[in-house]
């Protein structure tokens, strides 16, 4: 029989000791085709086998109400007469973690009017606006301004139940008369001795500490405390002032005597056994802890545990029946102190039965029981030869205490202690069982998990192409899985724990989903993992990842070419930058990207179709102009490097699909051309000209905070190129040579970015990248005044279209820009267009431990 009140899934076996294998199976790229309208953020997907697996039939399998098995697979229809045999359906989203109702935060400050852009439908009677920004999402701001996302939807209906429609550089409306405030509460952290482990040097005379958890970084510990980032590196030495040494998992000092402290709310005492620091009045003899973050209330911790309020009060008494005094960053009990924990049972096994009877059986994760159960069995029937689930269902008073932790290696067989014999429509008479008892298990660090991944060379750069649906919809939560599948996390520069090939070529992710806005494709985010450091850069795009984008949607099903089509334009919006890219891409006979082709570039052995990408109006893409500083070219001052003379450069600072910071390579001090570019002290004196730059422009309001983002500006160093060699697909010679730099490294070609930048500063007179142009066309000295050049190069830029040659390191090269003069002399880069290659490389599970 099925108990309705479900509290575990348990996995079966005859007489075979299971094989661990990933946590989850999830489907891969390849069932895209017999899925169904699915939400963006769906996690797993289950198969209907029969006619007779309806809606209830999902929702008593995974524990989900019916309503939610309709509103996530809104295909079934509202009688759910729509499930077809062999389709796949959504069963969780958001990988299971609930999204939190009410959060505490700040009161938006009111305006008076509705400003622009707004989108379609906002709510009349809004009180205050927030213009979205890079790295903004709807979980975001509801956590910043208190409200619920089923209001943030109400007022806003453009973005959409999934936030498909949220987008950049608009304002939304974050406040009505008599919106909440918030519920959560800030509490103290006390410690009273050095905890473990810390890092070197740190000060004596620490009060406080911090654990670094996912998420955090120098910039976020200083927000939250109330002290300054030159405090906190004074305090922790070994963080470094970019933040480069900042590593999760260790403590760091974030209070001296004096010092601001989060909140003015007594400490409590907390419990001997329980973990510091405690929420008063929790039962100290509770089994298991949770401790507080950012977003969660009461009710999202109960959903996350399947406990009742009433349980959670009676043993956080002190939370108080509306939640109130939830401290952020305290442990709470989740879990009843009466449940004794019994060996974990393996669940979710995935099981072949053959003709003969013999069965094969792999276990997808483990679960733990608690004492007290009244156990009901069932087995999933199967046709002869087919793989099906097969799962022990327990049920206790409507609570869930179940667990998901990692595969277990060394299984042993056990009996089933305190349990009925299970009554099987297949018989079978042995579990398979995993040790050490479940409050062991619940202090592993880790939890390994499954993560649907596509790995492709993108133009000159490889990383992880991901669908939107497959990560937590909060773009905060990506940054610790993204750490763990690039095998970035402990500040390793080698990756050996990942995918990343440590390199910031290597160390990539493109994140795709099919957009809701108009005349676009998909939308794309770009996000650079650190190699050697905790950090992951949502700032800027890149152009080679972005190259991708077309071909990966392409196999994935996002887009759909027409009957006997052979080329296929895919309009992409990138959200970093909030602009818009078309991509022309090669379609093969089985309306999949076609790979093969006889189209080179630089930096890549051997030849592949060619990609074409246009930069649609790409200026001011993180600044709003192509050029920041309202200067063409200008000198930067630079005498704040340790060691090294105060010197000064040529630049023209230029945002046009990334900002970059273009030198001239004339002007550079002697170090640079003498012992190497990619040199410690070279790069020393790189990032020192960049941090200035990224002040002057408007990304950074000080040369410290500079350091922590090192992806935006980039820089690069410009010169008239080495050898006049002619283009053989173009016929033309080399306009200019380029050095380039990214994440404090030289890399080895150009970014594609990069090449979008530099040819829009080539065309546009009176520029660094012009006018050394220009000095190679006439053979000119370094520092030959603009406007003695400014003749032949008018001719060339009033022209409608224009062929730029950039040489570097691997080779070069071509772009085609698209401009106009307006009538007040001011030029509009309308679009830049590149060429790329691109190869799909695997397909599968990334594992990964978070």
């Amino acid at each position: 029989m099925r108990n309705s009140r479900l509290l575990l899934l348990a996995g079966l076996a005859a007489s075979i000791v299971a094989e661990p294998i990933p946590l989850r199976a999830r489907q891969t790229a390849a069932a895209v085709v017999r899925r169904q309208d699915v939400p963006d953020d769906c996690t797993l997907l289950d198969t209907a086998d029969s006619k007779d697996e309806d809606c209830e039939y999902f929702s008593n399998l995974w524990g989900i109400t019916v309503a939610d098995f309709i509103a996530w697979n809104p295909s079934v229809g509202a009688d759910c007469s729509g499930i077809t045999v062999g389709g796949e359906y959504c069963v969780e989203r958001n990988w299971g973690i609930p999204v939190p109702t009410t959060t505490g935060g700040g009161v938006p400050e009111p305006t008076n009017t509705v400003p622009s852009p707004v989108q379609e439908g906002i709510i009349d009677t809004c009180t205050s606006y927030h213009k979205a920004v890079s790295g903004d999402d709807c979980s975001k701001l509801t956590a910043k301004f208190g409200f619920t996302l089923a209001d943030f939807i109400k007022w806003n209906p453009a973005v959409d139940e999934t936030c498909a429609g949220f987008w950049l550089g608009y304002y939304y409306c974050v406040a009505t008369p008599g919106s909440p405030t918030g519920t959560v509460t800030a509490g103290p952290e006390p410690t009273s001795t050095v905890p473990s482990p810390v890092q070197e040097g740190i000060i004596d005379t620490c009060t406080t500490y911090h654990k670094a958890a996912s998420g955090d970084d120098c910039s976020k510990l200083t927000a939250r405390f109330g002290f300054t980032l030159a405090d906190f590196i004074k305090w922790n030495p070994a963080v470094d002032e970019n933040c480069a040494g900042f590593w999760l998992g260790y403590y760091y000092c974030i209070g001296t005597p004096g010092t601001p402290t989060e909140s003015t709310v007594p400490t409590p005492t907390g419990c001997a056994n329980a973990p510091n620091p405690t929420q008063p009045g929790a039962i100290c003899a509770c089994k298991r802890w949770h401790k507080v973050a950012s977003g969660n209330n009461c009710e999202t911790i109960q959903k996350q545990y399947s406990i009742t309020a009433a349980q959670f009060q009676k043993w956080n008494p002190e939370v108080g029946s509306t939640c109130a005094t939830l401290w952020l960053g305290y442990n709470a009990e989740p879990r009843s102190t009466a449940v004794e924990a019994l060996p974990a049972f393996c669940f979710g096994h995935v099981e072949t039965v053959k003709l003969s009877g013999e069965r094969k059986s792999s276990c997808l994760g483990i679960g733990v029981l608690s004492d007290g159960l009244e156990y009901t069995f069932k087995k999933r029937p199967r046709k002869e030869g087919s793989s099906f689930t097969s799962w022990i269902l327990g049920g206790i008073d409507g609570a869930n205490y179940g667990r998901e932790v990692g595969p277990q290696t060394s299984p042993q067989i056990l009996a089933t202690p305190n349990s009925p014999s299970p009554d099987l429509s297949i018989p079978i008479s042995i579990f398979d069982m995993f040790p050490p008892p479940a409050v062991q298990m619940e202090q592993r660090a880790s939890t390994r998990h499954v993560l649907p991944s596509v790995m492709m060379r993108s133009g000159t750069s490889k990383g992880l192409f991901l669908h939107r649906r497959d990560l937590p919809q909060a773009e905060s939560e990506w940054s610790n899985i993204l750490l763990s599948a690039m095998g970035s996390r402990d500040g390793d520069q080698r990756q050996l724990d990942g995918v990343g090939g440590a390199t910031s070529t290597t160390s990539k992710a493109a994140v795709i989903s099919k957009s809701t806005r108009p005349g676009i494709d998909v939308d794309y985010t770009f996000i650079q993992i650190g190699v050697g450091s905790n950090k992951v850069d949502f700032s800027g795009n890149c152009g080679n990842m972005c190259s991708g984008v077309g071909p990966f949607a392409l196999d994935e099903g996002l887009v759909i070419p027409g009957p006997r089509q052979t080329e296929i334009e895919v309009s992409i919006f990138n959200t970093n930058t909030s602009r818009k890219i078309v991509e022309t891409v090669q379609v093969g006979s089985d309306g999949k990207f076609r790979e093969d082709g006889n189209y080179r570039i630089g930096g890549v052995q051997g030849t592949a179709s060619r990609i074409k990408v246009a930069f649609v109006g790409p200026a001011g893409s993180m600044t709003s102009k192509l050029f920041p500083t309202s200067h063409r070219q200008e000198e930067i001052h630079v005498s704040s490097i340790p060691g090294m003379e105060p010197f000064t450069v040529n630049a023209s600072m230029v945002d046009a699909a990334n900002p970059f910071v273009f030198v001239d390579a004339s002007s550079m001090p002697q170090p640079w051309h003498s012992i190497g570019h990619n040199d410690p002290a070279t790069l020393k004196l790189i990032e020192g000209i960049r941090r200035i730059a990224a002040v002057k422009m408007g990304l950074a309001t000080d040369e410290i905070s500079a350091g922590l983002v090192q992806g935006t500006p980039k820089i690069a160093i410009l010169s008239p190129p080495q050898f006049q060699r002619e283009n053989v697909e173009h016929g033309k010679v080399q306009d200019i040579y380029v050095t380039s730099y990214s994440m404090g490294k030289k890399h080895p070609s150009f970014q594609l970015t990069g090449a979008v930048c530099l040819s829009a500063a080539v065309s546009v007179p009176g520029t660094i990248a012009s006018d050394i142009c220009q000095r190679r066309f006439y053979n000119s000295p370094p520092g030959t005044p603009p406007e003695m050049l400014m003749e032949e190069q008018d001719l060339k830029v009033g022209t409608k279209e224009k062929q730029v040659i950039i040489a570097h390191g691997s080779g070069e090269i071509s772009a085609d820009v698209k401009m106009r003069e307006e009538s007040d002399g001011k030029v509009v880069v309308e679009s830049v267009s590149v060429s790329r290659t691109a190869r799909r490389l695997f397909e599968g599970n990334v594992l990964i431990n978070i």
